[in-house]
């Protein structure tokens, strides 16, 4: 380990250990003047968005602050790797404003197959609503529809309810793989009489 890198780990351990100390007092003021100019002065360190993260959830009255700065730390956990501490971000984010959603398509695609490896097909519908109204446009959305159907026909064994995602990639998208995907996902699907 390098000396700045020992530094940094034991500057953001006293960090750590001063806004604990802080909260515990009952000085949330304190508490998030601390961590915000900790997060100022290390602004793509983790540890510093998740200290200034975990004191603005804690204050009330904070709420655009905190989705503010949500969407920053979901782009920089996604950059970093980690879409499951993201997906966490998001959802903490999304309790204090239930509009909440990501800037970028992508990112919020991610969000949505993390949540789907996960197992929560209803939560992961629920993420993917609205896509093509948050992202109007976007070269993503073929992918998200065919998300949807995935989790429709896999997880909730709703065919019946991909029949009209299938229509729209087949109208919108027709040469798209994901088109072709959902195609082959309704196979066995028998047809109506």
């Amino acid at each position: 380990m390098s000396p700045t890198a020992s530094v940094t780990a034991e500057a953001a351990q006293q960090a750590d250990e001063l806004v604990t100390q802080m909260i515990a007092d009952g000085d949330l003021r304190a508490a998030l003047q601390v961590a915000y100019e900790e997060r100022q002065a290390w602004p793509d360190d983790l540890s510093a968005h998740r200290r200034y993260h975990r004191v603005l959830l804690l204050m009330p009255g904070q709420a655009a602050t905190l989705v503010d700065h949500g969407r920053r730390f979901v782009d920089l956990l996604l950059r970093r790797d980690r879409p499951g501490e993201a997906l966490r971000v998001f959802k903490a984010c999304r309790v204090k404003d239930p509009a909440f959603h990501l800037e970028r398509a992508s990112g919020m695609l991610t969000l949505c197959r993390t949540q789907w490896r996960s197992g929560d097909a209803k939560a992961t519908l629920a993420l993917l609503a609205g896509f093509d109204r948050h992202y109007p446009g976007d070269p993503l959305i073929p992918q998200a529809y065919e998300l949807a159907a995935r989790v429709l026909v896999q997880g909730l064994g709703r065919r019946d309810m991909v029949k009209p995602i299938l229509r729209t990639l087949q109208k919108r998208y027709p040469d798209s793989p994901e088109a072709r995907e959902v195609e082959w996902l309704m196979r066995d699907a028998p047809e109506p009489i």
